[in-house]
């Protein structure tokens, strides 16, 4: 990955801040500008007679989805200049860290049962307190997200929605954000700004904490890939388990507890194995 300190220390804060924060801030442009365009020309297209007015009311949420997806592709695709400048992914797969080894199959698993554990124990955790249940905005974006087939949603929020996310947020804000301050304050800044892209308190509150895992799993292997199989793992188990609604049926204090025990355990495990 490029080192952009020696440059760094010649910046303003507010050239700091616009080298931050620029990347992001296209992304987002570039995602509503992209959504907005496609769900007008989309309604614009829709006859109110006929199969295709017919299909749309019986898939709202399919269509909707499937807008929302191209807009994040087409987001993604706005800030490739800076993943090249950076060289987010090249760096990780030219290194030799701990991810890049194949004897260490071993951490693989056990960040996988971390992943598994975590995000069941925190989801668990924010339904036996009464915030998921308290949330109007999550539950609209339940229904949403729910609504779809599948093999579609796993595709695209248990797969597609957290490589762009990471890149986004561990691969370019993080690493610029840790070359002007402190590692701890960029992880917590980072992850706190990826909670808040969620866009409801119940999300937030857990993408916030698991941020904070994500960027420290980055960090610690020295590899995009840990934090890449730590989200992918996390979204596709909690999609599946709450799509068939087991996540529910799963939920209880006992449970929340013995999946936390676990996660705390593989921290213990990873870093007694790993370097």
């Amino acid at each position: 990955m490029m080192d952009h300190r020696k440059d760094g220390l010649a910046l303003t804060s507010m050239q700091k801040t616009i080298y931050i924060l620029l990347p992001l801030l296209i992304y987002f442009v570039v995602h509503d500008a992209v959504q907005l365009l496609l769900t007008i020309l989309f309604s614009k297209c829709i006859v109110k007679t006929g199969a295709a007015y017919i299909w749309f009311i019986a898939h709202t949420e399919t269509a909707s989805t499937v807008i929302w997806a191209i807009a994040l592709v087409a987001a993604a695709a706005s800030v490739i200049p800076f993943i090249k400048r950076d060289g987010i992914i090249s760096a990780d797969y030219h290194a030799h860290g701990a991810f890049n080894d194949l004897r260490n199959k071993g951490q693989w698993c056990v960040l996988i049962v971390f992943a598994a554990s975590i995000s069941l124990g925190l989801n668990m955790l924010l339904q036996l307190t009464g915030i998921a249940a308290s949330s109007e905005e999550y539950t609209q974006t339940a229904v949403r997200q729910y609504g779809i087939a599948i093999g579609l949603g796993i595709a695209l929020y248990g797969i597609l929605s957290p490589v762009i996310e990471e890149i986004i947020f561990r691969g370019i804000l993080y690493n610029r954000m840790k070359i002007y301050f402190p590692l701890k304050l960029s992880i917590i800044v980072s992850s706190l700004l990826f909670g808040v892209y969620h866009q409801n308190i119940v999300q937030g509150i857990y993408a916030f904490i698991m941020g904070i895992f994500l960027t420290a799993a980055y960090e610690y292997f020295d590899s995009f890939t840990a934090p890449l199989i730590i989200h992918i793992t996390a979204n596709c188990l909690i999609y599946i388990l709450s799509y068939f609604r087991t996540l529910d049926a799963i939920c209880s204090v006992p449970a929340c507890i013995v999946s936390l025990f676990i996660a705390a355990m593989c921290v213990f495990v990873l870093k007694k194995t790993a370097r």
